[in-house]
C-alpha cells in the first residue's frame, strides 16, 4: 500500500489548498490504487494562510468590515487561537489583490490602512499578540496606511498633521510616534515574509514588487522617492535606517514595529524570513 502525504498550496484566484486537497485525493482514489492518503493544506502567507493556520491550532475564524487596498469597505477575515488572546491577520485579507474589485491601479493609491483596523479591533477585544503574515499584498506603502491607523503622526514643513500617502509623502518633515508606541507597547508581533530584498535599490520593494501590483515605471520612481524619505525620517527620529535590513523590501510592516516601536528581537517583535 503506498503512503500518501497531500499538502498543497492553494492555486491563486482558483481553488484553496483544502480544495485542491480534496481534488488531488479524489484523483487518488479513482485510480483504484491501494493508497492511505493523509491530506495537510499548507500556504505560503498568502491567501487563506490563516484559515489554515487556524484550523491546525483549533482556533476560530472571524471577520470585521475594514478599507481594502483602494479604500473600498471589504470583509476581512482572520484567526484568534489561544484562548482568544492571539490574532493570525493576512496582509492579503485587507490589503491584498483578493480587496481589489476591476482592474489594478497605481500601488501610489493603494494603502494598508484596513490590516492597522484589524490590529486596533484585536486591541480592542484584548488580544496580546499578533502573527502577520505578509504575502498578497496589492500595496507599496511601507505599512504607512496601518501605521497611521495605529496612532502614528506625520507634519508637514508647518508643523501642520498630514494624511501621508506615497503620493504626498514628500511633504512629510517630522514623525510622532507617540500614540502608536503609547498604544502597542505591550503588545507582541510576529511577522512572516519569504523574501530577502531589502527597501531600497534595485533589488528594493519598488522596483522589484512595484510592477506586481500595478506600478507604472513612473510609479515605480514615486515609490522608491516616497520609501527614501520614510526611511530619512525614521532614522532621523530614532537613528535607525530600514535600508540595510535583510528583508526590509518586503518585511517593512516587522522592520517598522521593531523601529518605530523599539522592539527587539526574542522580546516584542519577531522577524522571520
Amino acid at each position: 500500500m503506498l503512503n500518501i502525504l497531500i499538502a498543497p498550496n492553494s492555486f491563486k484566484n482558483s481553488l484553496t489548498a483544502e480544495e485542491v486537497a480534496d481534488a488531488i485525493e479524489s484523483g487518488f482514489l479513482q485510480s483504484n490504487l491501494e493508497v492511505a492518503i493523509q491530506k495537510f493544506p499548507i500556504a505560503d502567507g498568502g491567501d487563506y494562510t490563516s484559515h489554515l493556520i487556524c484550523k491546525h491550532m483549533n482556533g476560530i475564524m472571524d471577520s470585521l468590515a475594514v478599507s481594502g487596498a483602494y479604500g473600498d469597505t471589504v470583509k476581512a477575515f482572520f484567526g484568534v487561537i489561544n484562548q482568544g488572546t492571539t490574532a493570525i491577520i493576512e496582509v492579503a485579507e485587507s490589503s491584498g489583490f483578493k480587496s481589489i474589485e476591476g482592474p489594478l491601479r497605481s500601488p501610489t493609491k493603494s494603502s494598508t490602512k484596513g490590516l492597522g483596523e484589524l490590529i486596533r479591533h484585536g486591541i480592542t477585544v484584548g488580544i496580546q499578540h499578533f502573527i502577520i503574515y505578509l504575502g498578497g499584498s496589492a500595496t507599496v506603502d511601507g505599512g504607512l496606511g496601518m501605521l497611521q491607523e495605529l496612532g502614528l503622526a506625520c507634519y508637514d514643513q508647518s508643523e501642520k498633521l498630514m494624511l501621508a500617502s506615497p503620493c504626498n509623502f514628500l511633504e512629510v518633515k517630522r514623525l510622532d510616534i507617540t500614540a502608536l508606541r503609547a498604544l502597542t507597547e505591550n503588545l507582541q508581533f510576529t511577522v512572516l515574509c519569504d523574501v530577502e530584498n531589502k527597501l531600497l535599490g534595485s533589488q528594493g520593494a519598488a522596483v522589484v514588487f512595484g510592477p506586481q501590483k500595478g506600478a507604472s515605471e513612473q510609479d515605480v520612481i514615486v515609490l522608491e522617492e516616497f520609501l527614501t524619505q520614510f526611511n530619512a525620517l525614521t532614522d532621523k527620529a530614532l537613528n535607525k535606517s530600514m535600508a540595510q535590513v535583510i528583508g526590509g523590501g518586503r518585511r517593512w510592516i516587522g522592520c517598522l514595529f521593531s523601529y518605530l516601536l523599539g522592539c527587539k528581537n526574542g522580546k516584542r517583535c519577531h522577524l522571520f524570513l
